[in-house]
């Protein structure tokens, strides 16, 4: 099961029930991370300090143990809710199978949001059946419902990596791990000093130059830092295989520029990022401070309006977001009905940037393909696409390898690597 917050039940209140109930909400109806949703919902609300860290941790509560909560609906009958409703109902399961909260402390906390039929559901005996149910399943089913991991997900890894590991990876995804980097390299001293300031916990990452772990628990909110951005280490690790290419580099669907920030580690590097949202680029361009020459361009990365031929490359593609469930627990409730479908509609997209970005590199150049993904379609099977000039190389990363028996991809998991689920392959243009 996945952990829960130390929630101090005498800061609970009608208000924090509805900002988490209102918080769920638009994650669902417009797939957006538990950050983003939060702080909207807290400004809107205009909660106090104290009421924020609370809603963000029975937001998290929530988003971790819903497939419970659903479960319990369904069986009942109760189907095709409203969408508030249903989710001021996965807050009280959460408040009831998570942090022991009986009905009659949920009924003083609910507003007008949880009618007493539902209520009547949570009791003790009803929360315990629902953990008898989860018990008795089998194989994904189980590890899907016991730690709130989208089916499609848990299948994929029970399927090709067995159902202990799968379980394994599952129970990672419940504990966030939190990774930054400085600006630059010779800012490393300085995010050191910044992290200690804000009294933040971190070791250096052992693997990678330049990479700090933060230790903080996964419902505690991340404080804004000046000379660091947070990155996983994976994404750091996939953007310096680049390091050495030459110049120019090409950084395709670059938005946010975090990887395009690492490109310009090296000196006297001229990034092209290119980005189908112009918005999203100028949103990024701070994390640019320590380039050089650097170029933005706003076009659709499947046919980038672009003559020069480039040394190399970095696409780091749109994709599920499959790998990313501990960084944030808001894609657990985006995803939970995630069809093959949708995942082979990614896939196309994925073949169709890489053919592209392909014909942009000179012969010989590199083309580093990543995506934060545990599905094989955004991965093995994108770089293996007949008819794309690319040839693989070996990836020299300290990473497992790809779900093919061959070594030449190389695949992150956060019960061994501590990152999210990321794929990783280095490829070189072959006429």
């Amino acid at each position: 099961m996945n952990p829960a917050p130390p929630l101090d039940k005498e800061d609970l209140s009608p208000r924090i029930f509805r900002a988490s109930t209102l918080t769920l909400e638009l994650i669902e109806r417009h797939s957006v991370s538990l950050d983003y949703a939060a702080s909207n919902i807290f400004r809107r609300m205009r909660l106090r300090p104290g009421e924020r860290r609370a809603s963000y941790q029975v937001s998290w509560s929530t988003l971790t143990s819903f497939a419970g909560a659903d479960l319990l609906l369904a069986k009942h009958g109760y189907t095709g809710m409203p969408l508030r409703r249903k989710n001021a109902f996965r807050v009280a399961y959460a408040l009831a199978a998570k942090h022991g909260l009986d009905v009659d402390a949920i009924a003083s906390l609910r507003g007008g949001l949880l009618g007493n039929k539902l209520l009547s559901l949570l009791s003790r005996r009803g929360i315990e059946k629902v953990r008898e149910t989860i018990a008795s399943m089998e194989g994904f089913e189980r590890i899907a419902y016991s730690y709130t991991v989208p089916p499609l997900i848990a299948e994929t890894l029970t399927r090709l990596l067995g159902l202990r590991r799968a379980e394994n990876i599952a129970s990672a995804f419940a504990w966030r791990r939190v990774w930054v980097r400085p600006f630059s390299p010779l800012r490393l001293e300085a995010l050191a000093v910044e992290l200690e300031r804000k009294n933040l916990r971190y070791r250096r990452a052992k693997d990678i130059e330049y990479v700090f772990e933060v230790l903080v628990k996964p419902w505690e909110p991340l404080p804004p830092l000046s000379t660091g951005i947070y990155q996983d280490k994976a994404s750091v690790a996939a953007a310096s295989l680049l390091h050495g290419a030459g110049t120019p580099l090409l950084d395709a669907a670059a938005a946010p520029l975090a990887k395009t920030g690492v490109l310009c580690w090296e000196k006297n590097v001229e990034p092209v990022a290119v980005d189908v949202s112009y918005s999203r680029l100028r949103g990024g361009r701070q994390l640019l401070s320590n380039c050089g020459l650097y170029h933005l361009v706003t076009a659709d990365s499947t046919l980038p309006p672009l003559l020069q031929k480039f040394s190399g490359a970095l696409l780091d593609a749109p994709c599920t977001n499959s790998g990313a469930l501990g960084r944030d627990p808001g894609l657990r409730l985006s995803l939970w009905r995630l069809t093959r479908e949708r995942v082979l509609e990614y896939s196309e997209l994925q073949r169709r940037m890489l053919n592209a970005v392909a014909t942009l590199v000179k012969r010989g150049g590199k083309v580093v393909y990543s995506t934060c993904s545990v599905f094989p379609e955004e991965g093995e099977e994108v770089v293996e696409t007949p008819g794309i000039p690319l040839k693989p190389l070996e990836t020299p990363l300290n990473a497992e390898c790809g779900y093919r028996s061959r070594c030449t991809y190389k695949r992150f998991f956060p019960d061994k690597a501590g990152t999210t689920g990321f794929f990783v392959a280095v490829l070189e243009r072959r006429e």
